[in-house]
């Protein structure tokens, strides 16, 4: 800072003059006072006082947290129901010409999108193998 270049620094013999350093720090509030070299500075220490007014922690309620019991709880409710039996359709195909009409129906509608029939496409083209209808 500017006051610190002003600070006169001439040395007197072969010691440097130290003053106006020391009187720019205690101006400033920026040098220690009290203290003894080769010493920590202590910490201030800290009283607590628990008659100050603060809230009061008030323990939860654990009855029924760590309410335990060696009888097996008793079950509520019923659940979910899930359908054991999937509900499929089973189509046979007696005659090659019903075959052929579904293989083309399924064959637009993969044209146009639809991926679920690929199984379906593969079972008819596997019949009609079987049958030697298509090599």
């Amino acid at each position: 800072s500017a006051k610190i270049a002003n600070i006169n620094n001439s040395r007197e013999k072969t010691n440097l003059n130290l003053k106006p350093f020391d009187d720019y720090l205690v101006s400033v509030n920026a040098k220690r006072s009290k203290i003894n070299d080769n010493t920590t500075i202590a910490n201030k220490s800290f009283n607590f006082d628990s008659t100050v007014d603060s809230p009061k922690f008030e323990e939860p309620l654990t009855d029924k947290l760590f309410k335990f019991s060696l009888s097996p709880p008793v079950k509520k409710g019923s659940g979910l129901y899930k359908n054991v039996f999937p509900n499929t359709q089973l189509v046979y195909y007696d005659d090659p010409n019903e075959l052929v009409t579904r293989l083309n129906l399924l064959i637009a509608s993969q044209s146009a999108g639809n991926t679920g029939v690929n199984n379906e496409i593969i079972y008819i083209l596997e019949e009609l193998r079987e049958r030697n209808l298509i090599v």
